[in-house]
């Protein structure tokens, strides 16, 4: 190898040498820092699930106390279980 081809060697290297620091610093993100970010992807879709899932609960229970409130504010409702109560027949009662 003669002085000419070393010296143009060292030329191609000098100017690869950017594209290699960048894809070395790419890979470095790549392999360190998307492994981290995918982990906790999948940690926060599972926490989702668990949230929709209490969610829809609270929801239907919500549902239930608005049916009761309103079963409260009828005055029918009240009349009947009030007179359920001072039956001594009543189901209420016996237990």
């Amino acid at each position: 190898m003669s002085a000419h081809e070393k010296k143009s060697v060292w030329r191609r290297l000098a100017y690869w040498l950017p594209v290699g620091a960048a894809m070395a610093i790419f890979a470095q993100v790549a392999l360190r820092g998307l492994k981290p970010s995918l982990t906790e992807s999948r940690r926060l879709r599972a926490a989702e699930e668990q949230m929709l899932e209490r969610y829809e609960r609270g929801m239907q229970r919500r549902g239930e106390l608005a049916d009761m409130l309103r079963a409260q504010d009828d005055p029918i409702f009240l009349e009947r279980e009030r007179r359920m109560l001072l039956l001594e027949d009543s189901p209420l009662r016996q237990q």
